[in-house]
C-alpha cells in the first residue's frame, strides 16, 4: 500500500510566484525611493519623472479608470490564487487517525491509478491494463483478447471497484473501465 501525505496546494506555485515576485520588486523600489528621500532630502529622479509622465496624460478619465480597475482586479485574482489552498489531489483514508503531527493520510491520484492499473491487469482476459486518476474518477484501459468485452469489463469495474473500497478511500472514486480488443 502505497500511502503519501497530502499537499494542501498543489497548483498554486505559479501564482504564488508571481505574486511575490511583483510585491517584491514594488516593496524594494517603494524602499529605494524612501531611502533616498531620507538621505537626500529630496525625490529620486525617478520618482519625479514618473510622477511628471502621469500628470501629463492626456487620456480620458474613464479609460484610465478602467486600465486601473481591470489592473486591480487581476492583482486581487492572483494574490488570492496565491494565499488561499488549492483543492487536494488524492483521496483521504477514512480510517485514519488524525494527529496535530500528522493531520490526515491519503493516497495521491498516482498511487490510485498504479493500484487500479495493478488489480485490473491480474484479472482473467486481460492483456494489459493503464489507469488514471482525476478528480473523483479513476478510468481504467484495457486491453483484451476475449470475445465477451462486456464481461471484462464488468469484472475489471467490480474488482477495482471492490480493492479501492477495501483500501478505504475517502470518498470512494468512481470506477470507469474502458475495453479495447486486440487482434
Amino acid at each position: 500500500m502505497i500511502v503519501v501525505a497530502a499537499r494542501r496546494r498543489t497548483r498554486r506555485a505559479p501564482a504564488a510566484t508571481v505574486v511575490a515576485a511583483v510585491l517584491l520588486l514594488a516593496a524594494a523600489a517603494v524602499m529605494t525611493a524612501a531611502v533616498h528621500r531620507l538621505v537626500s532630502g529630496h525625490w529620486h529622479p525617478a520618482v519625479v519623472a514618473a510622477r511628471a509622465w502621469v500628470d501629463a496624460l492626456d487620456a480620458d478619465k474613464v479609460t484610465i479608470l478602467v486600465v486601473a480597475a481591470a489592473v486591480g482586479l487581476i492583482g486581487i485574482v492572483l494574490v488570492l490564487v496565491a494565499i488561499l489552498p488549492g483543492r487536494r489531489d488524492g483521496w483521504r483514508l477514512a480510517a485514519a487517525p488524525t494527529t496535530a503531527a500528522q493531520p490526515d493520510l491519503a493516497f495521491s491520484s498516482r498511487a490510485v491509478a498504479r493500484r487500479a492499473a495493478r488489480v485490473a491487469s491480474i484479472r482473467d482476459g486481460v492483456i494489459d491494463a493503464e489507469a488514471a486518476a482525476r478528480g473523483r474518477t479513476v478510468t481504467v484501459h484495457v486491453v483484451t483478447l476475449a470475445a465477451d468485452r462486456g464481461a471484462v469489463r464488468q469484472d475489471v469495474t467490480d474488482a477495482v471497484a471492490a480493492d479501492l473500497g477495501r483500501a478505504g478511500l475517502e470518498p470512494p472514486p468512481r470506477v470507469r473501465v474502458l475495453v479495447r480488443g486486440r487482434g
